[in-house]
């Protein structure tokens, strides 16, 4: 009887580890999101106007959800920035406010798996709103202990 209350405790415990690993967009075909990658990145802080958002399925995930939401950002060096904000599903919220055209501050990063011009958004500020997207250690809000959080506005 023991024996197999044991063995029911570990396959839901092996399960729920299995599940909770799934709720993030790891990006770029890593099983490992930046987050837990321990990579060292250097956050950049630029303005720019916002030229486009594009919601689109994300072909280089691994994570739960499918499609991605990015800005195409014109920075001062008159080039064209493709941010990724995060999973449409979760950050829709935080784009419906925002207009082509407008200014966008942003706190980004990129890794040396993206492709050139291509960057991860922290932070970003339209108007008088801000949205915290990762926190200090790159961390989605999404990937929260119930992966239910919204992000912070501030």
């Amino acid at each position: 009887m023991i024996m197999k209350g044991t063995k029911i405790l570990i396959t839901v415990v092996v399960l729920l580890a299995l599940t909770s690993m799934g709720y993030a967009q790891k990006g770029m075909g890593n099983n490992t999101g930046i987050a837990r990658a321990n990579s060292v990145v250097e956050i950049e802080k630029i303005s720019g106007e916002l030229q486009e958002i594009i919601t689109e399925p994300c072909t280089q995930t691994t994570g739960r959800y499918s499609n991605g939401t990015h800005l195409l950002v014109k920075n001062n060096e008159n080039e064209t920035l493709n941010v990724h904000l995060g999973p449409t599903k979760v950050v829709s919220g935080m784009t419906d406010q925002l207009n082509a055209g407008e200014e966008i501050h942003l706190e980004m990063y990129t890794t040396e798996d993206l492709p050139e011009n291509h960057y991860i958004v922290k932070e970003f500020k339209s108007g008088e709103v801000s949205h915290e997207i990762r926190n200090s250690n790159l961390k989605p809000f999404w990937a929260g202990s119930s992966g239910k959080r919204r992000g912070r506005k501030r």
